[in-house]
């Protein structure tokens, strides 16, 4: 049925479309522009008394500075003298999600999973973007979040294209209920998050879990939470209770189904944070199980629906449909669960994944110090990760014991005097076996943790010289030198010669000066010096053998961490790492909150584990045999393109680190990016981070657009062969000269096409930001007026008539305008008069009868120009005005 309308001289209103909570939506026809619109009459009951439309408007103007190739763009907002708001919207010409869901559950069938999870993804997009927009001008964030994520309010396009609509809508309508008393939109309530019906402010979170509700409702047809009522359906959203096992029963992948839980998850520190993590996590699925071209598929399946090409009624759609298709329809179908007075007793407790079970942490070293209850002859316990290995000092006199630090040139030797202490005395002896058996139990990074070797040699002295009350004597038998190491199977040389493998127990020594080197295949040498004199014995500590590996760092100057301990040493450093265990490094930047680190390094192999593998580059260096790592820090930094929507790659990996625009973590030194986006050309560039980079990065991305000509009265003849002259695009004109059928290369946004070809009317028309493919319908000249230029009658030649003189310019360029063709419209009868078109000068001279007449200027690509006014016989009337471009 036709509602033909005008808004304001410019908006159309020609039919009907669909009414739903929020108003009307008709489709309707821009005059000015020449292209369809979607025009949302809001309802009454929205907006009540004049200050709440105030309020109303301002949200929704807020919102029109969205600009997403996945959301729908609000054009205008217009406001009637009978009190009516209009929302001019861009068109999408299609279905909406609750069309494609009935679609399916009409066919007892469900949303194939690939296009549920394309759907979901294309939506994260747009609010990823909506969520993080700024204002241009101060910089501040606006705090855009829907809050009325549902299966009406997204479109699907007959193109594929998924775009969401009422942005904000939402909120200016909750702001008006907290006044009237409205209640909640009919068939709304389902979808809303538990912190909306709390009463909270919704976040991008509360975004989220409604998108979780509309994600479940795809793959298995049926609502997240259904109730007998309202009251119902918002008590179980609010207890979390969700009937997962329906997923388990659509044989969907575990990685989709934790998808959807995650999204779903009560508690918002368990949700997903934001929209860009739940669509890395998609990307990833779908590149695993869902290949091919889903927004094809979509296309197709959109359109069957939307024209009605289903020719055989209850038939299955084009698409494949899942394998395994359920029997028991009630998988499919939305129901009412219930049980007397439980609601909840047919609904199965959230599936929950198993917790591991927690590492128990090494007990803190206690000393008399620490511990002044403790007695002398507990033993203490071994150091945590967290503590320095506690030093004891013993009087010569007592202990006759000195300790050199074995990391210097000093011998590494624990000297006894058998004349007076140890094996040989009343007293118990240093049972070195016993102790060596006592450090196998204790976890290999006491090694680290006790601050290298000379933190293993005074661990040892001080667990020897508590145990030394009851034990046995040293080692087995009689020994002049007992040496050790971890691991063991290192060989002993003495001054050169060979004398075995660790551990070594050494009799038949002579006294005097020895040279000490141990040697293992995987490890550096260690190399020491001792003395044996008259009655004397040695007993070394475990040698820990290690290597050495270079660490460093991008920028360097940062603090090393081996195994959360720090190292007092700064990058680039020679770090030494024991061969018998993995280690963790962390590096610590001042010119970086984020550190670096890697997991479980493998002296041997080089292996570790990373999140982010691609900060850290491994090699080994043959010459000097040793691993270099270099770690590089990541600055948080703000990517954009044009058009936005880009997927952002880094360093050849297939998972996005985000989409543009948003902020993303860029490694510091030379980096590879790539920007992806269906449509265009994939975007490669080589980026250098510097320690000082304070800016942002943006890409402009281009497309391939083929431009043809045709004659409009036979559309599907051949190419008119027409020159392409002009290209407008962001208030910039570049000149060009190509043929029709043409190749060429725009950039992501709107452009306006300029055709000329003699014999047929210049023609200028617009090109999309998404479009690839434009024909031109050019008009002859030979031919009549169109039926649809609003033009009845040419003015009469009569010199009684008044004269008048039309002169137009450019605005910014003060330059005439040609081609700009007025129109005079009688006021009384709406008779439309085709005066002309201005010349090279920008003139137009005509005589008109007197008569109330309002006067139309219309020129593409400039703002439309009309004036009233009162036309007399034999007078002269001038209009010199200056048109605005678009």
């Amino acid at each position: 049925m036709s509602l033909r309308k005008i808004i304001d001289n410019q908006y159309e209103i020609l039919r009907r479309i669909k009414t739903g909570g929020f108003g009307t939506i008709y489709y309707g026809w821009d005059i000015t522009l020449d292209r369809p619109v979607a025009i949302k009459e809001v309802a009454q009951s929205l907006l009540g008394d004049k200050q709440y439309m105030d309020m109303f408007v301002d949200e929704a103007l807020n919102t029109a500075r969205l600009n997403h190739p996945n959301i729908v763009q609000i054009y205008s907002l217009r406001r009637t003298s009978e009190n009516n708001l209009y929302i001019i919207m861009q068109f999408v010409e299609g279905i909406d999600l609750r069309d494609l869901i009935e679609y399916f559950i009409e066919r007892d069938g469900r949303v194939p999973e690939n296009l549920a999870v394309f759907i979901i993804g294309e939506i994260c997009k747009a609010l990823e973007y909506a969520h993080n927009l700024k204002d241009r001008r101060t910089g501040q964030s606006l705090n855009i979040v829907h809050r009325d994520i549902s299966p009406s309010n997204i479109m699907l396009s007959v193109e594929g294209a998924v775009n969401l609509i009422d942005f904000g809508i939402a909120k200016a309508r909750h702001r008006v209920a907290q006044k009237t008393q409205t209640g909640f939109v009919k068939g709304k309530v389902a979808y809303l998050s538990p912190e909306q019906l709390e009463g909270r402010d919704a976040t991008r979170q509360s975004d989220i879990f409604s998108l979780g509700t509309v994600f479940y409702e795809l793959l298995t047809g049926c609502q997240a939470f259904v109730g007998d009522s309202d009251f119902s359906i918002m008590k179980n959203i609010m207890s979390g209770r969700i009937d997962f096992s329906r997923l388990n029963d659509q044989d969907l992948t575990p990685d989709l189904r934790e998808i959807v839980k995650k999204s779903l998850a009560r508690d918002t520190a368990d949700r997903y944070k934001t929209a860009n993590e739940m669509y890395v996590d998609l990307y990833e699925l779908t590149r695993k199980h869902y290949p091919g071209e889903p927004m094809s598929d979509l296309s197709r399946l959109v359109h069957e629906i939307h024209i009605g090409e289903d020719t055989v009624p209850g038939s299955e759609p084009s698409l494949p449909q899942p394998e395994d298709e359920k029997s028991d329809q009630q998988n499919i179908k939305t129901q009412v669960l219930s049980a007397g007075d439980n609601p909840f007793a047919e609904i199965s407790e959230p599936e929950q994944k198993p917790k591991p079970e927690p590492k128990p942490k090494p007990e803190p070293e206690a000393s008399e110090s620490d511990h002044p209850k403790q007695k002398p002859s507990e033993t203490p316990s071994q150091p945590g990760p967290g503590e320095e290995a506690k030093t004891q000092i013993f009087n010569s006199e007592e202990a006759r014991t000195v300790v050199h630090d074995t990391s210097s040139a000093e011998a590494r030797t624990v000297i006894h005097d058998t004349s007076q202490a140890g094996a040989r005395s009343g007293r118990g002896g240093f049972n070195f076996n016993s102790i060596a058996a006592n450090f196998k139990r204790i976890d290999s990074r006491v090694w680290i943790y006790a601050g290298g070797s000379l933190g293993v040699l005074i661990l040892i002295l001080i667990l020897a010289l508590l145990l030394r009350g009851g034990g046995e004597s040293g080692p087995v038998g009689d020994y002049r030198v007992w040496i050790n190491s971890a691991p063991e199977g290192a060989e002993v040389y003495l001054n050169d010669e060979l004398y075995g493998k660790t551990p070594l127990q050494l009799v038949e020594l002579e006294d005097g000066e020895y040279d000490l080197r141990l040697l293992h295949p995987e490890a550096d040498p260690i190399d020491t010096q001792f003395v044996l004199t008259e009655g004397s014995e040695v007993t070394f500590p475990n040698f820990v053998l290690t290597r050495e590996v270079y660490v460093n760092s991008i920028p360097q100057g940062a603090e090393v961490y081996v195994n959360s301990r720090e190292t007092d040493l700064i990058t680039p450093a020679l770090v030494d790492v024991p061969i018998m265990d993995s280690v963790n490094i962390r590096l610590e930047h001042e010119n970086s909150k984020y550190p670096v680190k890697l997991a479980g390094f493998e002296i041997e192999s080089g292996e570790f584990q990373a999140d982010d593998d691609y900060i850290w580059e491994k090699q080994f260096n043959e010459d000097d045999e040793r691993w270099e790592l270099t770690g590089r820090f990541l600055k948080e930094i703000t990517i954009s393109s044009k058009p936005q929507g880009a997927d952002v790659l880094i360093d050849g990996r297939e998972t996005p680190i985000g989409q543009t625009p948003g902020k993303m973590m860029i490694p510091f030194g030379s980096s590879k990016l790539t920007l992806v986006k269906a449509g265009f050309e994939t975007k490669v560039r080589t980026v250098n981070i510097a320690s000082d980079f304070k800016g942002s990065l943006f890409y402009e991305m281009f497309r391939q657009v083929k431009i043809s000509a045709v004659d409009k009265s036979d559309p599907d003849g051949p190419d008119l062969k027409a020159t392409v002259y002009k290209i407008e695009s962001e208030g910039k004109v570049s000149q060009v000269n190509e043929k029709t059928p043409s190749q060429m290369l725009l950039s992501g946004v709107e452009h306006r096409i300029y055709l000329a070809k003699d014999g047929y009317r210049d023609t200028s028309l617009i090109i999309g930001v998404n479009q690839n493919e434009l024909v031109a319908k050019m008009t002859s000249k030979s031919e009549t007026q169109a039926s649809d230029q609003p033009v009845v009658r040419k003015p009469e030649e009569d010199k009684d008539k008044a004269q008048l003189l039309f002169i137009f310019t450019d605005r910014k360029s003060k330059e005439p305008l040609e081609g700009v063709d007025v129109v005079a419209e009688e006021k009384d009868t709406r008779e439309r008069i085709l005066l002309g078109s201005t010349n090279s000068e920008g003139r137009l001279e005509v005589r008109l009868a007197e008569g109330k007449y309002k006067f139309i200027a219309n020129k593409d690509g400039y703002r439309e120009w009309d004036d009233g006014e009162k036309i007399s016989k034999g007078k002269n009337y001038k209009y010199k005005k200056k048109l605005r471009r678009d």
